[in-house]
């Protein structure tokens, strides 16, 4: 179908064939025929021919469109070509095909047989081609008859043909268009399309047609369309261009009406459209056009009717253009959904129109007043004329000219008019007779038209009427308002306003009319209006590239209409508390912006089905179980972020989900299988993530399913297994697989269900994309049945492609195959022994190029390069196999690439080659052996390895055949599990050996010290044990020595001094003994010198003896030597030898660790010389003072001397301390006290003297010892302190100091708790509770090792300061009346905290985030406080948690999955028996991964849903479940049939069954189940006890009194036999019981729809009733008393009502927390105290 001339930018090719025979080409350009250098086109005929050679001209034919032959010319055609280049025919001489045929191609093509109307056409039921027809039997068949054909009476031709919503579906066939009398075609509502690129196809063939409707159809471009010159009419309706208006169109000049409505048109109106000079309608409503209203208008005069409506347009209107249209009778351009200002401007006269009736500009921005002359040269004036001005920025009054008319609807409110003429005020006939009924009534007639300034309405005008009327609003400045200060829309802007304010609106790159116009003309602010064009509320918020910044305010939720956002390509975040609010969100868009957590999300409406938020911020180690919640949820984007983890099988929750797009991720494991139980689910997007194991089959049960991408995963070689046959979903046709490690063969009945479907686009177009993996044996030949097919089964082994693929399946691989005319299946693949880079021919001209070695460098069909598999790779695969897990990093691994690019792998040469292997290093990649022999045997078999990294995984690699290794330098193996090292002497060349962090056992291995070219050992932390050998000595080559973290014993051999190269010489940490030998002072190159801590902090063995001197060390930078028992002074020649530079460059620090020894005497003043000193000699007996030289020395002490400007920072002088000996950051020095001493260099503490005692009764003294109820030996100066009554010391009850416990619980202590007793040092536990004392927590800093704190039941005010005391572990705050939000102060305990009890107090407010800090805490105890919100889902994140207790507190939503999964769970309590409110709701929790779980409480909340198949799966040893008393449904699962011992409370539910197997476990509720049966566990439907269950002989399942009328107790474990609440018949009362047909909201009351859908109507989980919220709505009468039966409403808001309401049977709303009945008819309160 091309068109146009051949171009003369073909001139640049010197060589050309080009067949372009059997278009619409109409010529060439000129210089093309003219130019003497395509001599040698058309394989040189251009010579002889000239441009005949290339097409006949117009006019002219041949069989083949061209000469090819002198003796075959172009021929002239006496009926002409239609103007064409290249006809293959002349007029009639094509071949005639009959108007039946025609009819039966259509009919087979567009699936006929499945028409809703097939009147007629049955008759071809049992054809299967047009050829049938033919036959004598359809000789008498008159297609005149068919339904919807209509045919000339003098010809019987086909003149139209009228299908409209019949069901038809697929391609039109061409031939339908040579109708020949065709001139009206009707085909919309169907499923149809005209070619492949979803064009018009070749409708120009159809040379009469007239009419053309294509409306609901599959029509996506405009191409063909501009052939159909005959065209008057074009109904192209709700399409999918998503395209400007294509000029084509503007070539059709017979068009009158084009009617374009919801077809998806964007961008500006193309310049062009006065082509179209015959038009005169012309409809664009609902498109998404920009720009101006294009003036040329003004150039098509005959145009009547104009519809630009719902457009983006902005600009003026063209009022010149307007000027010329003297025939307009309707004008439309309200745009209500605009994102942008809309029309700006002032209003035209519209004086030149006639005929006009019918303006409408509403929704706009347009300023000014109304013209005077405004549609003055309108000549009917008694006709009705119908304008709407509404919802712009009009000024003035309406003016009085208008009364000429005697009928007209003026909609003109929500302008700044300042009222009406009152010429108008009398016009009865306006409105629709409103302004006449008014007046009649005695009113003011023109409030019909506005209502004036000081009233409003919601119609902006008034009606006639009960409630017509327009009312008093002191705040309404214009006429016609709709809202007045309060209402809604002034809610909603001061959330505009703020979200504007919070992410830098004044900034932004678009945001026309924020600060200047009405909200609903706020650029990117869709509202919804009705009828009258009022302002029903904000719907959409498009901000998409708004260059919003910072965070968007969670008041967004609170506007009640809104159903979409989008804040894209913004740099901002956002928080979810609260979407629960935003009751009708429906779509949620924040791609490419900075969304950081998705905590919260769970809880979004249930209209919301839409999520899109990739690339975002997001990252999480598994995706959150909130997302799984949403069960409503269509479609679903979160790729390109960085969620980890496994897809959890609660996926199966999505039910609706019909996209879900998490491709670009890090997500690991399989495919659940649950997955395929998503019946809607069309697109499956998990390509770029690091998942494994096997495709599910089960995908293939999803019918639904078109798009599976599972390519490209980064991890472990991605998806593995066979390829599954997904034989089960008809509509799959997008499919790539590639980049994975697939095996086996295809199946034969791979996508079965897609090829024998005989609807035509199931089996067109198919896409399969299964590239490099490692798949084998031969394509299905019955591929052969896909109509058309791309295909790419590249870089694996596949072995036969059958030539019947590539016969006659002209339209596969792009149509490539139909192209070539020899090897066409290399089009699908390259033969063996052939290569391209993507292992196929992709251009006719490019073919597969043959590999030198032929089949043996390329053996499989598909290959991408020419290569024969080296040895090594082949090693390289097997270890992969054995080794390499899901999580290991195996980029290029077990690819075609060359293996010296694979992760890890380098090679002597470049990254092209693929051997030459000399280092693996794959450090920490998840690595696990289970044939170790083997994978060693491979390693080292590798003839050229230089360095194997392997350290951090688990593979304790056999050292049998490291001999193999003959280049083998460096062996890094610490951290991977090595027992021992056997056999490492065979690895002659090694120099370097690391077996760090192992288990290595025994003696220290004899072996190493055969391998005298070792220069680098690292043996450290490992359990070596027994001595190390004088054969030391005899690796001469040695530089690093680490062996430190042992337990080698004995002395130091003197034999070390041997050791002539060694720099680093590190063995602290072991059980050596004796002296370090004095011939270490030998070793000249030494750098590191490290004995620290020998034997247990020097108690069992240790170092004694002498300091060495290190006297000919020349670089010696680093001796530890801390924790032994060194003695003497420091020798007056230490590091004396010590290169002069080195020690005197100020970036060579000299560190010196010599504390806790008993080194006695003065620091050696020699020091002096060193310019960069760190020395530490704390805990020794040195004395001072230090020599003030020193105190100079600014970079001593990594530079703390000069910042100090003291030699404190050395070491803390006599008489002063600090825990680290000196002063340093945040430590300072401290004196003793009066009666402590410290006498050396360097204390950690002083000694204490009186302290504690003095701190003993400063405590007695302040809280009235003497009258306490056990003061016993207190004050008693005969007796120690250790002996006083409530007194603990570290020594006993002799001793006269370090006091580690006061316990005074419950002593009659009164007054106040001096501070003075968090300064006894070695207090560990603190327990004054049950006194009558006040508490500070002033000073606790103090009490450095306090530990446990008891102060239950006394007066503490505040706990301001108690994070101070950073060694708390435990804090008992119980009974308090502490209250307020939880105490921030509390985190700053996180490094410490395990124990918290804060029960039976008031706190208030949400439980904060920060709780996952608390990361040691194992006990939280919060019992009876009034905390709100949600359980945050951090406490789940506590791996430590044993207890957590919440219960009556006032907490609601949903419990987070995530406390399915807690390891250390004991106690899980979160019943709410007591208090009202809002309570727990969602599904319940499987708690199915809780292994220590013993109790769970969670009754008396609103829990929903069944009782999960996998509950408390994991906790064998529980001892007490109760989920009484919430709304949980279906049976009781059989999987809890596998605990032997389980009491488990569940009555008070909707439970259907209980199945009988569960009376055998006798030992269930307490041994009760032996005794009474099923009935200990649930009483049966239909009988009832008080415990809803039989637990002893007083409390029997009793059968209920059976009403014959009446199902009661139709469920497990009855507690009475009360008649199930119909929550619908109790509103239905409400509703007729207070004149509901006269609300003003009854929105949905009384529908089919459910009840959580009716007008102020709010329920929980399980669709029940929680909050009416009626007010100011018109409500009368008295309310029923039956309301309060709602068993779950928690409130009831009826104000403003005109109402008489009664308290009667409040006590049974047990929930009721919030009434409201202000400025209603309340008369009394009686019977309000029994609430």
């Amino acid at each position: 179908l091309l068109t146009g001339t051949v171009p003369r930018e073909f001139l640049k090719f010197r060589s050309l064939n080009l067949n372009v025979v059997g278009n619409n080409i109409t010529g060439f350009a000129e210089e093309i025929c003219d130019s003497g250098s395509i001599s040698s086109w058309m394989n040189g005929l251009v010579e002889q021919f000239g441009c005949d050679a290339i097409l006949c001209p117009d006019g002219y034919y041949t069989d083949v469109g061209r000469q090819e032959e002198e003796s075959v010319p172009c021929v002239e055609c006496e009926v002409g070509t239609n103007g064409l280049y290249g006809a293959t025919f002349c007029g009639a001489e094509k071949d005639d095909i009959s108007e039946l045929e025609i009819l039966a191609e259509f009919y087979l093509a567009v699936n006929g047989l499945n028409w809703d109307e097939t009147s007629g056409w049955d008759v071809m039921a049992d054809i299967e081609s047009p050829l049938d027809l033919t036959l004598p039997s359809y000789a008498g068949v008159n297609h005149c008859n068919f339904w919807g054909i209509i045919c000339r009476n003098d010809t019987n031709q086909v003149k139209e043909i009228s299908l409209p919503s019949n069901g038809l579906e697929g391609m039109v066939p061409p031939s339908l268009f040579d109708l020949p009398a065709l001139d009206t075609l009707d085909l919309s509502g169907n499923e149809l399309h005209f070619d492949r690129d979803y064009g018009f196809g070749p409708i120009g063939n159809a040379k009469k047609l007239e009419k053309l409707d294509v409306s609901s159809n599959d029509i996506q471009k405009f191409s063909g369309i501009g052939q159909a010159k005959a065209l008057r009419e074009l109904y192209a309706d709700d399409l999918y261009f998503f395209t400007g208006l294509d000029t084509e169109l503007y070539q059709l000049p017979e068009l009158r009406v084009l009617h374009m409505q919801y077809s998806g048109l964007r961008n500006e109106i193309p310049k062009g459209l006065s082509q179209l000079a015959n038009l005169r309608s012309i409809n664009l409503y609902g498109n998404e056009l920009e720009g101006t209203i294009p003036s040329e208008i003004g150039d098509l005069p005959k145009l009547w009717h104009i519809d630009f409506s719902e457009n983006d347009f902005t600009g003026h209107l063209p009022t010149v253009a307007i000027k010329n249209l003297l025939d307009l009778e309707k004008f439309h351009v309200h745009q209500s959904g605009r994102s942008k200002e809309g029309i700006t401007g002032e209003l035209p006269s519209f004086k030149e129109q006639t005929k006009l009736h019918l303006l409408d500009v509403s929704s706009n921005s347009m300023t000014g007043p109304i013209p005077t002359n405004f549609l003055s040269g309108v000549e009917d004036v008694d006709q009705l004329m119908v304008i709407d001005l509404g919802w712009n920025s009009f000024t003035g009054t309406i003016p009085s000219e208008l009364s000429r008319f005697s009928q007209m609807n003026l909609d003109a409110v929500r302008n700044q008019f300042s009222g009406v003429s009152s010429s108008l005020c009398t016009l009865s006939g306006w409105m629709d007779g409103e302004v006449g009924k008014i007046k009649k009534d005695g009113g003011n007639g023109c409030d019909a038209i506005l209502c004036p300034k000081g009233t409003y309405s919601e119609i902006g005008y008034a009606k006639s009427g009960s409630n017509g009327e327009c009312l008093s609003c002191v705040s309404a400045e214009y006429a016609g308002e709709t809202t007045c200060n309060g209402a809604a829309e002034n809610e909603e802007k001061k959330i505009l306003d703020n979200l504007y304010a919070e992410t830098s609106g004044s900034n932004w790159k678009k945001g026309a009319y924020w600060t200047t116009g009405p909200i609903c003309t706020y650029e990117g602010v869709v509202c919804e209006s009705n009828n009258s064009n009022t302002n029903e509320g904000i719907v959409e918020l498009r901000l998409s590239d708004f260059g919003l910044i910072g965070n968007i305010p969670t008041e967004i939720y609170q506007l009640p209409k809104l159903t979409k956002v989008d804040f894209s390509n913004n740099v901002v975040d956002i928080s979810f508390d609260g979407i629960e609010n935003a009751v009708n969100l429906e779509s949620f868009i924040m791609s490419d912006a900075d969304l950081s957590d998705l905590t919260g999300i769970g809880n979004a409406p249930p209209s919301l089905k839409k999520i899109h938020i990739e690339r975002n911020a997001l990252n999480y180690s598994i995706i959150p179980h909130e997302i799984y919640s949403l069960e409503n949820l269509e479609s679903l984007s979160i790729g390109f972020n960085e969620f980890g983890g496994k897809i959890s099988p609660s996926i199966s929750n999505l039910k609706s989900i019909q996209e879900f797009w998490a491709g670009s991720n890090d997500i690991t494991g399989s495919i659940p299988h649950s997955i395929s139980e998503l019946d809607d689910l069309r697109s499956l997007v998990l390509s770029g993530n690091r998942m494994s194991g096997s495709i599910p089959n089960g995908l293939g049960n999803v019918t639904s399913l078109r798009q599976l991408h599972l390519n490209g995963q980064r991890d472990f070689g991605g998806f593995s297994g066979p390829v599954p046959s997904l034989n089960k979903s008809p509509h799959l046709h997008d499919i790539d697989f590639s980049r994975n490690s697939l095996t086996g063969s295809i199946p034969n009945d791979f996508l079965a269900s897609v090829r024998g479907s005989t609807v035509h686009d199931d089996y067109a177009g198919v896409s399969i994309d299964m590239s490099s993996n490692l798949i084998t044996g031969a394509i299905p030949p019955d591929f052969d049945d896909f109509a058309s097919l791309f295909l790419n089964l590249a870089g694996n082994k596949i072995t036969n492609v059958p030539t019947e693929i590539c016969d006659d399946d002209d339209e596969f691989m792009d149509g490539l195959v139909g192209s070539l005319t020899t090897n066409k299946c290399d089009a699908i693949l390259c033969r063996p022994g052939t290569f391209t880079p993507v292992g196929r021919q992709t251009e006719i001209n490019e073919t597969c190029t043959p590999c030198s070695g032929g089949e043996s460098q390329a053996p499989y069909y598909g290959s991408t390069e020419c290569k024969a598999v080296s040895g090594e790779r082949e090693t390289l695969q097997k270890i992969y196999k054995l080794i390499f897990t899901e999580s290991s990093d195996d980029k290029y691994w077990m690819t075609d690439n060359p293996i010296c690019t694979w992760a890890g792998i380098t090679c002597n040469g470049d990254d092209s080659d693929d051997e030459g292997v000399i280092e693996i290093d794959l450090e920490s990649n998840s690595l696990v052996a289970d044939d170790i022999d083997e994978v060693s045997k491979l390693f080292f078999s590798l003839p050229n390895l230089r360095l194997l990294n392997l350290r951090g995984n688990d593979i304790p690699l056999a050292m049998d055949n490291i001999g193999s290794a003959t280049n083998l330098k460096l062996l890094q193996l610490s951290a991977t599990g090595l027992r021992d090292i056997n056999g490492i002497s065979a690895a002659t060349s090694l120099e370097e050996l690391h077996v760090t962090e192992n288990d290595i056992n025994g003696d220290f291995p004899e072996e190493l010290y055969d391998m005298p070219n070792l220069e680098r050992l690292y043996i450290s932390f490992n359990n070596i044990t027994g001595t190390l050998s004088p054969r030391i000595g005899e690796l001469t080559n040695l530089k690093e020595f680490y062996a430190y973290t042992n337990f080698i014993s004995g002395t130091i051999p003197t034999e070390i001094g041997k050791l002539e190269n060694i720099e680093n010489l590190v063995i602290g940490q072991n059980f050596f003994r004796g002296t370090i030998p004095t011939e270490i002072n030998d070793l000249v190159h030494l750098r590191e010198f490290s004995v620290y801590y020998e034997g247990e902090a020097g108690i069992n063995g240790g170092l004694d003896g002498k300091l060495i001197d290190f006297a000919k060390a020349t670089h010696l930078r680093n001796i530890d030597v801390e924790g032994n028992k060194l003695t003497g002074s420091i020798p007056s020649n230490f590091l004396s030898g010590l290169d002069t530079d080195f020690r005197s460059s100020d970036d060579n620090e000299i560190v010196l660790h010599l504390a806790d020894n008993m080194l006695t005497g003065t620091l050696p003043t020699t020091f002096n010389n060193i310019k960069n000193l760190y020395i530490d000699i704390a805990g020794n007996q040195i004395k001072g003072p230090i020599p003030q030289s020193f105190c100079s020395q600014s970079l001593w002490m990594s530079g703390k001397v000069g910042e100090f400007n003291s030699c404190n920072a050395i070491a803390c002088p006599a008489g002063y301390f600090s825990p680290s000996g000196r002063q340093k950051e945040g430590e300072d020095c401290t004196r003793c006290g009066a009666l402590e001493v410290a006498p050396f260099l360097g204390s950690y503490e002083c000694i204490v003297g009186d302290l504690e005692k003095a701190a003993l009764l400063s405590l007695y003294d302040s809280t009235g010892g003497d009258n306490w109820k056990d003061n016993q030996n207190w004050k008693d100066a005969s007796k120690p302190i250790c002996s006083w009554a409530g007194v603990t010391c570290k020594g006993g009850s002799l001793d006269n100091a370090t006091v580690t416990e006061l316990n005074l619980n419950g002593n009659d202590l009164t007054g106040t708790m001096p501070s003075a007793i968090f300064e006894l040092p070695f207090l560990e536990v603190l327990n004054v509770r049950d006194n009558d004392l006040y508490m500070e927590f002033g000073n606790i800093e103090k009490a450095e090792k306090l530990d446990t704190l008891y102060i239950s039941a006394i007066d503490v005010g505040s706990i301001k300061g108690i994070g101070q005391a950073k060694a708390l572990r435990e804090i008992h705050l119980t009974g308090n009346a502490l209250t307020g939000d939880f105490p921030e102060e509390i985190f700053d305990l996180a490094d410490s905290l395990e124990s918290l009890f804060i029960a039976y107090n008031k706190f208030s407010g949400t439980l904060s985030k920060r709780f996952g800090e608390l990361k040691k805490l194992k006990d939280f105890y919060a019992y009876d406080n009034d905390f709100t919100g949600h359980i945050p889902s951090e406490l789940a994140q506590l791996e430590n948690l044993q207890n957590l207790v919440l219960a009556e507190n006032k907490l609601s939503g949903t419990i987070n999955e995530e406390f399915s999964s807690m390891p250390s769970l004991k106690l899980f309590s979160a019943y709410r028996r007591l208090k009202p409110g809002p309570k727990l709701h969602g599904k319940l929790p499987s708690f199915s991964n809780v292994p220590q779980l013993e109790g769970l409480y969670l009754d008396y909340n609103h829990l929903t849903g069944t009782i999960p198949k996998d509950f408390i799966a994991a906790s064998l040893g529980s001892e007490l479940i109760t989920i009484s008393h919430n709304l949980l449904t279906g049976p009781v699962p059989l999987s809890l049939d596998s605990f032997e011992n389980l009491n488990i409370e569940m009555e008070g539910n909707k439970l259907s069954g209980l199945d009988s197997r569960f009376c055998d476990n006798r030992s269930w509720m307490n041994k009760a189940v032996a005794l009474y049966d099923c009935d200990a566990i649930l009483c049966p439907p239909h009988t009832y006890s008080i415990y809803g269950r039989q637990n002893s002989t007083e409390s029997v399942c009793q059968k209920c009194d059976e009403d014959p009328d009446v199902e009661t107790t139709p469920y497990w474990g009855s507690t009475d036999c009360d008649v199930p609440i119909d929550e619908q018949e109790i509103l239905e009362l409400l509703y007729s019981s207070c004149g509901g047909n006269d609300w003003y909201n009854k929105d949905n009351w009384l529908s089919s729809e459910s009840i959580c859908t009716w007008y102020g109507i709010d329920c929980g989980e399980g669709t029940t009733v929680q909050a009416i919220r009626l007010g100011a709505n018109n409500l009368v009468g008295t309310p029923p008393e039956e309301i309060f039966a709602l068993r779950q409403l928690h409130t009831l808001w009826l104000h403003s009502n005109p109402l008489d309401f009664k308290f009667k049977s409040i006590e049974r709303s047990i929930n009721l927390v919030d009434i409201r009945l202000d400025a209603t008819g309340l008369s009394d309160v009686y019977g309000v105290g029994n609430a």
